[in-house]
């Protein structure tokens, strides 16, 4: 009986423990981004910024923006500092909808992906 009690209480300090520690497990989150998730523009930016949970490292292509009738906007080389990752733009296209999609590796190396949808309100013209 002492035994198993032992067990249980050793059993369930475990679980705690780690119960806390799952958070340290998170890969890196989108926390804000420029232009922002949602945004309404009347001016085409000239560079995109994201800014991470930690510290990334770019994958290959790490930065694509997208629009209308398939506008792709000029993406030049991506810099990463820690947790922020920005990327010069060169905008095209018409007014609309437009996706900015990101690639990234996280610091325990795996990849994280998303999107960040905004409108441009005038076309945007290189």
């Amino acid at each position: 009986m002492i035994i198993r009690r032992a067990v249980l209480v050793v059993a369930l300090a475990l679980l705690t423990v780690l119960g806390v520690a799952t958070p340290a497990w998170a890969h890196a989150k989108l926390q804000s981004s420029s232009p922002a998730q949602g945004a309404s523009l009347s001016a085409a930016p000239t560079q995109v910024t994201l800014t991470f949970g930690e510290s990334v490292r770019p994958a290959r292509n790490p930065i694509t923006v997208t629009g209308p009738g398939g506008a792709a906007w000029t993406v030049g080389p991506a810099t990463v500092a820690g947790p922020v990752v920005s990327a010069p733009v060169t905008p095209a296209g018409p007014a609309g909808a437009y996706v900015l999609t990101y690639r990234v590796v996280s610091d325990d190396g795996d990849p994280v992906t998303g999107a960040v949808r905004f409108t441009l309100t005038v076309p945007a013209s290189p």
